[in-house]
């Protein structure tokens, strides 16, 4: 079976994610075979091979199926691997909003996809909408992984509407509170947010090959090792750094 690395956040301690196995599944290669093993809803997941190239129609197709799906009951597909799909900000908030409901999947994935700054804002957006006017975020209690590596990922022009709050990165992110894993490797992200801390089911982050401006050097070495090895520092210096701000305030 292929061995996806560093992908799966709910391991032992002692259990190095290099060891854990996918899952055996059939490989899409069309956008319509996807759309089919969708409303089967039969096996556990749900791979396109990259040179089916949806891009943002494909991914609002594949978003009207969650959709119908998500009072149908609970289905067994529960990871989704969307590489290289031209999926762009478009595609990346229909997906958030065909998830927005869905209780099946736990692991999304969608790695170098140009989503950009405004895609994983409105990604993130569209996946804590609250489910009732007046309710809670995150709507969307289920997933567990976001995969978001090389997607473009950078600081945004700070003087527009969308990102005139957090211009250096996409804050809705941090509403995503059942998040345990969030793969964010290989962007150009300068600035982490010391939010990230306050995470409540967080157990690794990585921000790997990124040029970080706010995390010193010493802290990202060990940040380098990976998801769950580099996450305890990196948080605790989150922490130290966040509860600073605050006694100063």
């Amino acid at each position: 079976l292929p061995s996806l690395p560093g992908l799966f956040p709910s391991l032992p301690q002692n259990h190095s994610p290099k060891e854990v196995q996918m899952p055996k599944h059939t490989m899409c290669t069309t956008l319509e075979e996807a759309l089919e093993l969708l409303r089967k809803n039969e096996e556990p997941v749900l791979e396109l091979n990259s040179h089916a190239q949806i891009g943002d129609k494909g991914a609002t197709a594949i978003a009207e199926v969650l959709r119908e799906q998500a009072g149908k009951g609970r289905g067994k597909m529960s990871i989704m691997i969307l590489p290289g799909q031209m999926i762009g900000p478009e595609g990346a908030a229909e997906l958030g909003g065909g998830l927005n409901k869905n209780m099946d999947v736990t692991e999304l994935h969608l790695p170098n996809n140009p989503i950009g700054y405004e895609g994983v804002k409105r990604l993130a957006e569209a996946l804590a909408a609250p489910w009732t006017k007046g309710g809670t975020k995150p709507g969307n209690k289920t997933l567990k992984v976001l995969g978001l590596k090389s997607c473009d990922i950078e600081p945004h022009c700070g003087d527009c509407q969308m990102c005139r709050f957090s211009p250096l990165f996409p804050i809705s992110l941090l509403d995503l509170t059942s998040l345990r894993m969030i793969d964010l490797n290989s962007n150009n992200i300068t600035d982490l947010p010391l939010q990230f801390c306050e995470m409540p089911n967080l157990v690794g982050l990585d921000v790997r090959k990124n040029p970080l401006d706010n995390i010193p050097q010493d802290v990202m070495v060990t940040a380098r090792e990976g998801h769950q090895a580099g996450w305890p520092m990196l948080k605790a210096y989150l922490k130290a750094e966040y509860q600073k701000g605050h006694n100063r305030s």
